[in-house]
């Protein structure tokens, strides 16, 4: 009879249709498809057009344009609650250094773009990091890098720049340092530069010459820079006892010199004394763990006699980022989208042209040893500690477990891509300072 249904005049059709919606009654297997279609398929499908208007959201507000809106208000010193914002839409935003996630959460909730403009994100400490970046700025563009992500979180609140010393004797090192200060709308940020014939020097950088003469800055060379070991001393002697971070993404020679100096009209504490009592850790950019023979950890051995002093004699915790965390997880090239003015991205324009390259994705070593020193591991990171690395005069070394030492070095955690996209969405925005 069902063969024979087709075949039947058109006057026929309502019988049809009946018959037709019948079915799943005369079938019972049918019945439980029909069933089935009605309470999962269509759920899910719903459920589906839900997650996609979310990941659309979600490329809407990865537009770096919104850190604008995000950014400006808190920055100007505007009156802003954002307990009371958040409340809007039942959760509470307190972390700057997620902005994606908050802003996501408010757009969901239903704010408004001008309700949007006012929402603050700050994962920070309730007390704001103090550092002291100290970076070889010579021959890789990734110590720019760094630099930049540092200001990003200090537009966030996340850290205090107390100065950028420069372990590098090159003339052109302590006046780049100071352009991105000054394109990150801090120019007064003081620079060290080593004197005395200390310091590493090479004629090798391929960007350092230009980015001094094509952006602005005061610093002219090294030589009108103070004396690195005189601004460290001056910094620590004002601050409160272990509340100061040094990062070093470079060579240690402003270390081993602040070590071995001796009390002054800065301070009466020598330089070791200093270190030990006002500073909190020293967050060390080298290495390669667990072993390292030296084959191309440079900021360790290009001034080896300062690495293997500083680290053998330093009074307080150093934690290492080695060089097999940021060498595995590459960015850089959303620069090239980012303005002609932004002096990082002359800096990989001209160091990875130099290689050929079209793609600027360039290592993070530096970047990972600066996020480290201002957010602490998060969940970016686990740590290795009680331990130490046991160095030898040419700076290959092995490390070593021992109870109460008082030296780590951090473990991937979080998957390699993620931690970029991080890192790359800091590295891109805009800064907020400036004049």
């Amino acid at each position: 009879m069902l063969e024979n249904m087709n075949k039947f005049p058109k006057y026929f059709s309502t019988w049809k249709i009946l018959f037709t919606i019948s079915r799943p009654f005369i079938y019972p297997i049918r019945a439980i498809k029909l069933i089935l279609i009605l309470f999962c398929v269509i759920p899910l499908a719903i459920s589906s057009c839900t997650i996609s208007k979310e990941e659309n959201t979600k490329s809407w507000l990865h537009d770096s344009m919104y850190l604008q809106f995000v950014e400006k208000p808190f920055l100007s010193g505007e009156e802003i609650n954002p307990k009371k914002i958040a409340a809007s839409f039942n959760g509470m935003i307190t972390d700057k250094s997620d902005v994606h996630r908050s802003v996501m959460q408010a757009k969901a909730g239903g704010l408004t773009e001008a309700e949007l403009k006012i929402v603050i994100v700050n994962d920070q400490p309730k007390d704001t990091v103090r550092l002291i970046l100290d970076t070889d700025m010579m021959t890789d563009c990734d110590d720019l890098a760094a630099m930049a992500i540092l200001h990003k979180m200090a537009d966030y609140g996340e850290v205090e720049i107390l100065a950028t010393m420069v372990s590098s004797s090159y003339p052109k090192s302590a006046p780049v340092v100071n352009v991105v200060n000054t394109y990150y709308g801090r120019p007064d940020i003081p620079v060290g530069a080593p004197k005395k014939g200390t310091g590493f020097y090479t004629s090798a950088s391929v960007f350092l010459d230009s980015i001094a003469s094509e952006f602005p800055h005061q610093l002219e060379s090294n030589d009108h820079a103070p004396d690195a070991v005189a601004l460290y001393r001056k910094i620590l002697a004002s601050k409160p006892d272990s509340s100061v971070v040094i990062a070093t993404i470079g060579y240690s020679s402003n270390i081993e010199q602040l070590l071995k100096s001796k009390p002054d009209t800065i301070s009466a504490l020598s330089g070791y004394e200093l270190a030990e009592k006002k500073v909190s850790v020293w967050i060390n950019m080298g290495g390669n763990f667990p072993v390292d023979p030296a084959i191309d950890n440079v900021n360790f051995t290009r001034d080896a006699a300062a690495a293997v002093y500083a680290i053998n004699n330093w009074p307080g915790y150093i934690i290492f980022a080695g060089r097999e965390i940021g060498h595995s997880i590459h960015i850089g090239d959303k620069l090239r989208f980012t303005p002609r003015d932004n002096p990082v991205r002359r800096s990989y324009e001209l160091h990875r042209g130099r290689a050929g390259r079209e793609n600027w994705d360039h290592h993070t070593a530096d970047l990972t040893a600066v996020l480290l020193a201002v957010r602490g591991l998060k969940d970016y990171w686990d740590i290795e500690k009680d331990g130490y690395i046991d160095i030898q005069a040419d700076c290959s070394f092995i490390w070593r477990k021992k109870a109460g030492a008082r030296q780590g070095y951090i473990v991937q955690k979080m998957n390699r891509t993620e931690l970029g996209n991080i890192m790359e969405e800091l590295l891109i925005a805009p800064p907020t300072m400036q004049d």
